[in-house]
């Protein structure tokens, strides 16, 4: 298994969507994993849900409880994961803002706040406390979860669409300096991609069969792509934005 003696550490992985279809592809691939939920996403009953499956492909499993946005909380996650395995070697930036199509004099501003924080300062204090143990190690894969429109869209919502582009530009304004340590920082940009169900979503990161036979995009496909830039194929590869167009470019 390419990811073996990996440990990863996925940010937002206890819901229905990308996150946790990432964490069980990372665990496909060899990777001990840490799910990571917050205070408003998701609870600990999925959480553990999640963590059962993980466990039964044979992978170790941490559950850390960290608001993204609470640097303090993301420093003890972080603190947690080097405890418990002793490194850190992939960390996944899935946690982000909730989609609100409002226009720009209706959106409320402590949602804009909210967002903002969620999608630029979360991806922020997770890499300023995971860096250092990749640095250490001399081998790190940092992905973040941006937005395929990002930078062009003139239509709302445009709180969420501003903190993907931030984390797009933090991506490319790191990656050239940590490429020397080991470590590559790139984005894979989904367009509208639906959730699964949780059998759906065990299912299809197990078997390329069952994939093929889902003809739309489904996490399933941002999973893969994640998976693909943290292996060693993708050791060169940094700076990148990696765009999944989604169901709305089928129909």
């Amino acid at each position: 298994m390419p990811l073996e003696g990996r440990v990863a550490l996925v940010s937002g992985s206890t819901g229905e969507g990308m996150g946790r279809s990432t964490a069980f592809t990372l665990a496909r691939e060899g990777a001990d994993i840490v799910l990571n939920y917050g205070t408003f996403r998701t609870d600990r009953q999925a959480a553990n849900h999640v963590a059962s499956a993980i466990r039964k492909m044979g992978r170790k499993v941490l559950i850390a409880r960290a608001d993204t946005t609470r640097p303090a909380q993301v420093q003890r996650m972080i603190s947690q994961t080097l405890s418990t395995f002793g490194r850190l070697d992939i960390l996944v930036n899935n946690a982000g803002g909730a989609w609100e199509q409002t226009e720009l004099t209706e959106v409320d501003p402590e949602h804009w706040r909210l967002v903002l924080e969620a999608e630029i300062n979360g991806a922020f204090y997770t890499m300023r406390y995971a860096v250092p143990a990749m640095r250490k190690q001399k081998w790190g894969r940092i992905v973040n979860i941006g937005w395929h429109d990002a930078e062009y869209s003139a239509q709302p919502p445009y709180d969420y669409s501003i903190g993907k582009a931030a984390r797009h530009l933090l991506a490319w304004k790191l990656a050239a300096a940590e490429l020397k340590n080991g470590i590559t920082i790139n984005n894979v940009c989904p367009g509208a991609i639906p959730p699964l169900e949780f059998d759906q979503a065990v299912a299809l990161a197990a078997d390329p069969r069952e994939r093929a036979r889902h003809v739309k995009p489904n996490p399933q496909d941002i999973a893969e792509a994640v998976a693909f830039l943290c292996s060693e194929a993708a050791r060169f590869v940094t700076a990148s934005r990696l765009v999944i167009l989604g169901r709305d470019a089928l129909k």
